[in-house]
């Protein structure tokens, strides 16, 4: 749009940065010097639009700030809470804790719903009462279906913007409830079954809701007809998608660190190769290393079973056109980027995921394209389910009956794949598998089955059936073999 021109945007910025410098001192010169040195270049990331208010979000490719505008005139206090909020958050609040470029970029994303959300009900952050913000925020939940855990994340946002302004000086009538120190009984579980009690010190903040504990993964284990119907609609969205869904089903990596899979050997795995080589040398595993998460270095097995799907259901049909497309097109534009936040995506010459349009494919993608699905599945979904269906199998293979007893026996096989450090991770998987058991085998004993018991399949003969058909299940709308079939 012509009023968003880069000049215009450069100039509101850089007359903010010098009012951000004066009143932060010199630390603010150097993010002053960031956003208005000669050739910045930003782009527009999202755009929506509430009654007669829009709120355009504009990123700094280098560093990575979101900058907000509305009609084309800088809002002010947003993008100084941004700021604040990743390079001094302990200056709105002591003890604040800092934040990553991913989750700056959240943030934003949350205070900008918020704050259209307020200007479609002809309000104003700085005359909206607590009450107003609670009601407003469980209207949404209830349209939205947030969870009570999401609640609680966007609520903590918005009560950081309301601090922040009562930080500046900013007047408003938002008043907050005061957290209230408490304290929570707890133990670690570390492998050799060694207990270690703990008290847990933290700040009660009464307008959050109630969130379960939760000890398992059932909501977020899928089976293998839904994996095949979430595989044939991402392929009909891009075919990228699909294979990444499939690579991270069978990986059990995060959508962060599979999007880090390279196609050619590089400085993180020098001894990379593709199936027609890892076929010719007989090679048994690959070893994929990566920065995972807390920028710590991590690795894991790829299996051939997966290094030949990628080659065979993408890199062969079509990854040469869209190299071509990202060599002519996408990489000689002045926003092109090959990072997401901290997030480092392999070298051009080792980029594997790219679009149909040649666009190197990034995790806010991925979570879009699984969105798109309509299936309610997100991404890490695929992590939990195939660590769950990899222990599943495991313990068929081996004729071993599920304990939680045996966690630590179950811990050295996951955590080569997985990573984890604490042994309740494991026994979430545990419970996932027994819980699925539970809601098989229960109805069976409730009163007045005794009928269908006599005159049908035993109990645990149902029971194997429908967990085999849950785990093991393959959909024909899958080309490959699935995670449960090639552990077999």
């Amino acid at each position: 749009m012509p009023r968003h021109n880069h000049n215009v945007r450069t100039s509101a910025i850089a007359r903010f940065a010098v009012c951000v410098r004066k009143q932060v001192g010199e630390e603010g010169g150097r993010l002053g010097a960031a956003i208005t040195r000669p050739g910045i270049c930003f782009g527009l990331i999202n755009k929506a639009s509430v009654g007669q208010m829009e709120i355009e979000l504009y990123k700094d490719l280098d560093s990575g700030l979101l900058i907000p505008f509305v009609d084309g005139i800088l809002q002010r206090e947003m993008c100084e809470f941004l700021i604040y909020r990743f390079y001094w958050p302990s200056r709105i609040l002591v003890g604040m804790k800092t934040v990553d470029v991913s989750s700056l970029r959240n943030i934003a994303y949350d205070i900008k719903q918020f704050l259209e959300a307020l200007f479609a009900n002809r309000l104003h952050f700085t005359s909206v009462t607590y009450e107003q913000v609670t009601r407003l925020l469980d209207a949404q939940q209830n349209v939205h279906g947030w969870g009570n855990s999401t609640y609680n994340t966007k609520y903590l946002r918005i009560r950081e913007f309301f601090e922040f302004l009562t930080m500046k000086g900013i007047s408003h009538v938002a008043i907050f409830p005061e957290k209230r120190a408490a304290t929570r009984a707890g133990h670690r579980d570390e492998v050799g079954d060694v207990h270690s009690r703990y008290v847990h010190h933290y700040a009660q903040d009464d307008g959050q809701k109630r969130t379960p504990i939760v000890d398992d993964y059932v909501g977020r284990v899928i089976s293998m007809a839904t994996y095949g119907e979430l595989y044939r609609r991402l392929a009909e969205i891009d075919i990228v998608y699909a294979v990444l869904a499939q690579t991270m089903m069978q990986t059990c990596l995060r959508v962060s660190n599979a999007c880090q899979l390279p196609r050619s050997r590089g400085k993180l795995n020098p001894h990379w190769m593709l199936w027609p080589e890892m076929r010719a040398t007989d090679t048994a595993f690959l070893k994929f290393h990566h920065i995972a998460k807390g920028r710590k270095p991590a690795w894991c097995y790829i299996w051939p079973e997966t290094v030949e799907a990628i080659y065979r259901d993408y890199i062969s049909k079509c990854f040469e056109s869209r190299k071509k497309l990202f060599d002519q097109s996408y990489s000689v534009r002045k926003n092109a980027s090959l990072r997401q936040g901290q997030l480092e995506l392999p070298q051009a010459g080792q980029l594997l995921w790219l679009t149909e349009s040649g666009v190197p494919v990034k995790p806010y993608m991925v979570e879009e394209a699984f969105r798109q699905t309509g299936l309610k599945v997100k991404p890490h979904y695929l992590r939990h389910t195939g660590a769950t269906h990899l222990l599943w199998n495991y313990c068929r293979l081996k004729g071993i009956e599920l304990d939680e007893r045996m966690a630590a026996q179950f811990q050295t096989f996951l955590q080569f794949q997985l990573g984890h450090v604490s042994i309740e991770t494991t026994r979430h998987y545990i419970k996932t598998i027994a819980r699925k058991r539970a809601e098989i085998v229960v109805p069976f004993a409730l009163p007045g089955n005794r009928q269908q018991i006599d005159e049908g399949l035993p109990p645990e003969a149902v029971e194997e059936i429908k967990m085999l058909d849950f785990f093991a299940g393959k959909s024909e709308t899958i080309s490959t073999n699935s995670v449960s079939n090639f552990l077999v």
